[in-house]
């Protein structure tokens, strides 16, 4: 997870197959390795974390719209995005 373009495009997908409202982006990058990511929701927010040396990465997309269509986020993030052939979804 050391292409931070990727992460962000299929952040930035993600949010659109949500149909959410982007409404600012905010990166950091992280010495020798990591990268931030936090786009801003006019429903709520989405962020993407990375530890490549562990290859690991937390994604957590939080929305208060009527239909914050979680399916469709995790369908682009982990199923087009990253190639997974399963999801889960924990709603809370």
């Amino acid at each position: 997870m050391r292409d931070e373009r990727f992460v962000l495009d299929t952040l930035l997908a993600a949010c659109d197959a949500a149909k959410a409202h982007v409404r600012r982006v905010v990166e950091h990058s992280f010495y020798p390795d990591g990268y931030s990511v936090l786009v801003l929701l006019a429903e709520s927010h989405a962020t993407v974390h990375t530890w490549p040396e562990q290859g690991f990465a937390l994604v957590d997309y939080f929305s208060c719209a009527k239909e914050a269509n979680e399916d469709a986020f995790a369908d682009v993030w982990f199923m087009r995005g990253f190639g997974l052939k399963s999801k889960e979804i924990v709603e809370r």
